[in-house]
């Protein structure tokens, strides 16, 4: 008859822990711990030549160690299937994001057909606003009518930059043109060239 595995003293079901802080720890403590016990029986089981899966519980030479071992692998799982247990029943609730931006919707948005699309429409034009402005929407909120001369000056020194370099890219076309021009008459020394060897010729 083979021996029944007992059941470790440290080993608890139902265990209970001071807090969500204490669970979460000892899950991780335990599943290092397990890791390292299951390692240790297959360790125990190669040295010895014994096949996994087999109940060696019984076995007169390796029985003693095999139960040990194996009690040890049953206490920390039941432990820390506990400890997942109280984790996942005691979770805190992520607490909702607070919004410190207030906005002050005008007429039309609070009277439009679709009052939660206007609103949102409305906030995603004001981020724009506050992104070209290179300031946080609180900023903005503060003074709109400040930062949106400021995003008028910026689009038009921007415009202004790019008519600048659009006018410098033609002349150097130009000089490429030129250097275009030039070779034909290298050609024309060449071609102008090759008559004189063939007089030589004719001559001798």
């Amino acid at each position: 008859m083979t021996k029944k595995v007992k059941k470790s003293k440290d080993s608890k079901t139902s265990a209970t822990f001071a807090s969500y802080e204490e669970a979460e720890k000892a899950k991780k403590d335990l599943t290092a711990s397990l890791g390292k016990a299951r390692d240790e029986f297959r360790a125990f089981l190669k040295d010895n030549g014994l096949k996994n899966g087999k109940d060696y519980s019984g076995d007169k030479k390796h029985g003693k160690m095999f139960n040990t071992l194996q009690g040890n692998i049953s206490s920390l799982e039941e432990q820390r299937a506990a400890a997942i247990k109280y984790t996942k029943e005691n979770k805190k609730a992520k607490a909702p994001k607070e919004r410190n931006t207030k906005y002050v919707y005008p007429d039309d948005v609070m009277n439009a057909d679709d009052v939660s699309l206007a609103k949102k429409q409305y906030r995603t034009k004001i981020r724009g606003k506050a992104n070209r402005a290179g300031v946080s929407v609180d900023e903005y909120l503060q003074d709109p009518g400040k930062y949106d001369e400021q995003a008028k000056k910026k689009t038009k020194e921007k415009k202004s930059s790019e008519k600048s370099s659009k006018a410098e890219k033609p002349s150097k076309k130009k000089g490429k043109k030129e250097k275009v021009k030039e070779k034909p008459e290298k050609e024309e020394k060449k071609s102008s060239k090759k008559p004189s060897k063939k007089k030589k010729k004719t001559e001798d």
